[in-house]
């Protein structure tokens, strides 16, 4: 049973590798194409076994129910771990949609402070540079909740996959963030004073 040994083995690998994102994806079609063809060996010798006769049957019964029960040993771990796989990739394309979106936000209020810092100040201006600089914080505020998910979530899969870029991905959000807080804090006390 030459089949029971790939996936046994694509089974071990999967838990001692680390992997990205299309990893996972071809680990987890790798794996639904191994069970189905396991299925199939599996139902193959069970027709073999239906069509000797009963000398035969009874002579190598007992390695025909241990290699079905080997099989289903197999399927049942592979079938676990085509759930996992599966749960995994959904929460990771979340993940995914989620960075995005807070990268784009966090590039956003980024401009923003930019793009008031670089404007001329006189007394004038000085109220609507305030106004700008508090409708950032209120924004960042709103926008914490949502980056504490990301960081919840993209920590959880993290435990169950080795991902070197996504806790780049998660430290460099939370530290532009932090940064981009203290930005507008900083020019709001100054502003203030």
């Amino acid at each position: 049973m030459d089949i029971l040994a790939k996936v046994s083995s694509l089974w071990k690998q999967h838990e001692s590798n680390a992997f990205v994102f299309n990893y996972l994806f071809n680990t987890y079609f790798s794996f639904k194409e191994m069970c189905t063809e396991l299925e199939l060996q599996r139902g193959m010798l069970n027709r073999f076994a239906a069509q000797i006769d009963q000398s035969t049957r009874h002579k190598y019964s007992g390695k025909h129910s241990r290699l079905n029960n080997q099989t289903q040993v197999v399927l049942d771990k592979a079938g676990l771990l085509c759930q996992k796989l599966d749960r995994t990739a959904n929460n990771w394309m979340e993940i995914d949609q989620n960075y995005r979106k807070l990268r784009k936000f966090l590039e956003h209020i980024d401009s923003r402070i930019l793009q008031s810092c670089s404007k001329m100040e006189t007394f004038d201006t000085l109220p609507e540079k305030i106004n700008v600089f508090n409708d950032l914080k209120q924004e960042l505020i709103e926008e914490r909740s949502n980056l504490y998910h990301f960081v919840e979530k993209a920590n959880h899969i993290l435990l169950s996959v080795n991902c070197p870029a996504l806790e780049k991905d998660i430290s460099e959000l939370a530290e532009k963030y932090i940064s981009l807080n203290t930005d507008v804090s900083t020019e709001l006390k100054r502003y203030a004073s």
